[in-house]
């Protein structure tokens, strides 16, 4: 009788371990759209709603690269736990293969919204960040989590937040191998130089068979850059969408919580513009190049009404508007480029998605005819032998 349920019982535990690998490939390499829920990436348990709610409380903030307040210097975005991103790798360590609490390295932390995500989720997460007034607020604000947390685990021993920046992380949280890395919308804030030097580290920084997860903008929301990035690409640029783009933002005078912005334009860094005139994300006033067909538009706020003599650049709104031109330089990505500069390092890429705006809460497969504002990458680092 012992031995029929010794068997029995290893029969159970081999279908345990086949389902979890089946769901953990199901998940990672899935050829469907993607649609996550809080709900999926928290542990059973008595306090799983109390923390699907705090998670669910957390919303997107913006972050800068320094502590002035009116500097135009833009550094990214803390994403919130409810990130189609954060719910992909949330619900991956939830259901993860390794033994115990796996490593996880959050390039690029910010205020650490994610981080605590993974906490909760089942990781030992090290957030790393730039600006250390940030730095020092994401240490603050992972306390947070503590009360959800079993009294046998120490926070301290579990999580950690250290200001430096992507391309020198320092030898501490070097020295740590990670069982998962992320980074959210970090490339596209690098030029190509301190990007190469950001993905050696990244490689460094895994765990052989470990894995990345990577998200970028792309230059894709709307359709008129498409040529411009698609050209570079034949021509085997690596950096395809290393370029100063210029955007037109425009706002409704009846519903000033309504805003939307229109790309003009990509041109390369090179020749037309100087890479250290123009800095990675801050914002400049005006279209680059100056658009001659409209010269006014130099950066003010221009506001169209129906007695207005100014130029009115969308006239398919008939509503009264107010618009403002600027130019970024960025390094944006589609999944092609993204995967290339992974795999020049030495990952091997899994699978890719994309997220747009009408669908925000799902991550697509690789598909051309969505919008595809962020681009999502899944790879490892496998050994020769794997």
């Amino acid at each position: 009788m012992q031995g029929k349920q010794n068997i029995f019982l290893f029969l159970a535990a081999l279908l345990l371990a086949t389902s979890s690998t089946a769901m953990e490939e199901d998940l990672l390499r899935s050829v469907k759209p993607l649609r996550i829920t809080l709900e999926e990436t928290i542990p059973e348990g008595d306090k799983k709603q109390a923390i699907v709610a705090f998670l669910k409380a957390t919303t997107k903030a913006p972050i800068q690269i320094d502590d002035d307040p009116k500097s135009k210097r833009e550094f990214g975005f803390s994403f919130p736990p409810s990130s189609p991103c954060c719910l992909l790798v949330a619900k991956y360590i939830k259901t993860n293969p390794w033994e115990g609490r796996p490593n996880l390295g959050d390039w690029g932390c910010g205020y650490g919204f994610f981080s605590f995500h993974a906490l909760l989720a089942g990781a030992n997460p090290w957030g790393l960040e730039l600006n250390k007034s940030v730095a020092d607020r994401a240490n603050k604000n992972i306390w947070a989590a503590k009360p959800y947390l079993s009294s046998d685990l120490k926070l301290k021993d579990l999580y950690k937040v250290s200001q430096g920046s992507v391309t020198d992380p320092g030898p501490d949280f070097m020295a740590r191998q990670n069982h998962i890395n992320v980074a959210f919308n970090v490339i596209h804030y690098l030029t190509p130089t301190d990007a190469d030097k950001f993905l050696e580290n990244l490689y460094q920084n895994t765990a052989p068979n470990g894995l990345v997860f990577l998200s970028a903008d792309t230059p894709f929301s709307q359709p008129g850059p498409w040529a411009f990035y698609n050209r570079r690409k034949e021509q085997g640029v690596k950096y395809p969408g290393y370029a100063l783009y210029s955007v037109t933002s425009w706002e409704f005078l009846s519903d000033l919580q309504t805003s939307e912005g229109s790309k003009q334009s990509i041109r390369s860094v090179y020749p037309f513009v100087d890479e250290e005139k123009f800095k990675m994300g801050q914002r400049y006033p005006g279209l680059y190049p100056v658009d001659a067909a409209r010269p006014y538009d130099d950066g003010r706020v221009i506001t169209v009404t129906k007695n207005s003599l100014e130029f009115n650049i969308f006239d398919r709104f008939e509503k009264p508007y107010s618009y403002i031109s600027d130019h970024r330089a960025f390094n944006k990505f589609d999944y092609d480029a993204l995967k290339n500069v992974l795999e020049s390092v030495g990952f091997s890429v899994v699978n890719g998605w994309y997220a747009d705006r009408e669908r925000s809460d799902v991550l697509s497969p690789v598909d051309p005819s969505i919008s595809r504002e962020t681009v999502v990458v899944v790879a490892q680092k496998r050994l020769p032998s794997s």
